[in-house]
């Protein structure tokens, strides 16, 4: 615990937490806002290629609707459906025509020695068909004579879209139709069958505007996706990323048909990205028809309610931000690292020193008073460490001076001591020596001195007088024998005078 409470490991800390919480707080609202600006970036532009897509295929849409129309307006179209030039093989110059018509509408583009490149026909099929549904000619001769709806998703409703399906060969076919007018009457209808491989071409761009007949590629990266679904959501254009077949076999990603057949929806609307599109559009990211992540955008192409979707794998499509943030991360543990490091060298550059001193301190405190602190700098811990060392000589000055005077005490103490004791013992000889000191011990010695030197003039006083009062005593005492025998014979004469007396009284 001590360890984490140290200087040194907390300065370090401190350095860190300086450097990093607000470095952290402005790269992740950095990095936030950087994604918002990328993520909303990068599904406008993937709305954008859609926007060129769909402009692409409304272009394409409407010019072979005007082709059909055009070659159902044709003389030799009509011909073969007026009953009086039937007899004639009016029939059979048609499909003649229509053959040589499949043959010269094929889409190319521009080879390296400047020749032209076949790549796809622009018709799969051409036919023309009755009212009652047989085809009275077409490009192909065998189909003559058979029923239309033996072969394809055939519907005489309305002039327009035929929708993909399945054909009787096992192919992928779309098509357009339009109406033959025979003497102001409808008499049936011209049909353009097309492989869907061409509305696949359209999306990954490798046909472009395919109005003006020219071909070309686009590279994108290997997990965007393209595809087209109808309006049962199943996919009418391979999709890009999948190697199998997925024309009418698999369904697309749900977010987009879903927006498509929201007729409820009108005006723009904000997507969970924060963009403003199409009430029926998407720009956002979701879970794909795979389940995984994707970011999307999508439009509706409502006259035959197709709906046009480009995806990308949201790893890939925000790969920069990813990047952008393992760049952060690790420039985030590099500065902490590097923090942490110029943190522990500076807090070393100054705990080091204040150990010395605090080592320096606990020997003193335990009375060694020779320690002393090596530390040359020129900074405050140098300051500190001199004035430490002036601090410890001070002592070690004072301690002497100290020690000194104590034992100038102790030898005082003693000799006075011994002076009294000898004093006391009747010896009023003895004197201190004060060896020319100048301090109350020496005033008190020379008091002492004083006072024995007078001690000694009054004992000398008091043994003369009592020296006169033991002559003196002699002399009473000599006055007194003398007074007593007087006092004896006197005593003795009052004896006699007293007998005297009794014997006076008694004669008398």
């Amino acid at each position: 615990m001590k360890r984490f409470t140290s200087l040194q490991t907390k300065m370090p800390l401190f350095m860190v937490g300086v450097v990093i919480i607000p470095l952290l707080f402005f790269a992740v609202f950095g990095y936030a806002q950087i994604q918002t600006y990328f993520i909303q970036q990068k599904l406008g532009d993937m709305m954008n290629i859609i926007d060129v897509k769909y402009v692409h295929m409304l272009d394409y849409l409407d010019r072979s609707k005007a082709e059909i129309t055009s070659l159902a307006e044709n003389p030799t179209i009509v011909a073969s459906l007026d009953p009086a030039s039937q007899e004639g093989g009016a029939g059979t110059v048609a499909s003649r025509f229509l053959d040589k018509t499949v043959e010269s509408n094929k889409f190319t583009r521009e080879h390296a020695t400047d020749k032209d490149v076949p790549t796809r026909n622009r018709f799969a099929s051409l036919m023309v068909i009755d009212n009652g549904g047989t085809i009275v000619a077409a490009n192909d001769a065998k189909l003559v004579g058979t029923k239309a709806h033996d072969h394809m998703n055939y519907s005489t409703d309305e002039a327009g879209v035929i929708d993909a399906h399945i054909d009787e060969s096992g192919e992928s076919m779309f098509g357009f139709t339009a109406p033959v007018v025979v003497g102001g009457n409808q008499a049936g209808h011209m049909i353009a069958m097309v492989d869907t491989a061409l509305l696949g071409m359209i999306m990954t761009g490798e046909i472009g505007n395919v109005t003006g007949g020219e071909l070309y590629f686009s590279g994108y990266s290997d997990n965007v996706d393209f595809y087209i679904m109808n309006k049962d959501g199943l996919m009418i254009s391979q999709s890009r990323v999948q190697s199998k077949n997925t024309v009418l076999k698999t369904e697309g990603s749900k977010p987009p048909l879903e927006r498509t057949h929201d007729t409820e929806a009108e005006g723009m609307r904000m997507t969970s990205a924060g963009l403003g599109t199409g009430a029926r559009e998407v720009m956002e990211v979701y879970t794909d028809y795979k389940g995984d992540r994707v970011a999307g955008a999508s439009m509706a192409v409502f006259e035959v309610m197709w709906t046009m979707v480009i995806e990308d794998d949201v790893q890939t499509a925000f790969a920069p931000i990813y990047r952008l943030r393992t760049i952060l991360g690790i420039g985030l543990i590099a500065v902490m690292l590097f923090s942490g490091l110029m943190g522990s060298i500076f807090s070393n550059r100054i705990t080091r020193p204040l150990i010395k001193l605090t080592e320096s301190a606990e020997k003193i405190a335990d009375g060694d008073l020779e320690e002393s602190v090596s530390v040359v700098r020129n900074d405050e811990i140098g300051r500190l460490a001199e004035a430490f060392n002036k601090m410890t000589g001070n002592l070690r000055d004072k301690i002497d001076t100290e020690q000194t005077a104590n034992t100038y005490l102790e030898k005082t103490v003693t000799d006075y001591t011994e002076f009294i004791d000898r004093v006391r013992q009747g010896d009023l000889g003895v004197r201190i020596s004060t060896n020319g000191r100048q301090d109350e011990l020496t005033s008190l010695g020379n008091n002492l001195n004083k006072m024995v030197e007078s001690l000694e003039n009054l004992v000398g006083k008091i043994h003369g007088a009592s020296a006169n009062i033991s002559t003196a005593a002699t002399e009473i005492y000599a006055a007194t024998s003398q007074h007593n025998a007087g006092a004896n014979e006197q005593a003795a004469s009052l004896s006699q005078t007293t007998v005297t007396v009794d014997e006076v009284r008694q004669t008398a």
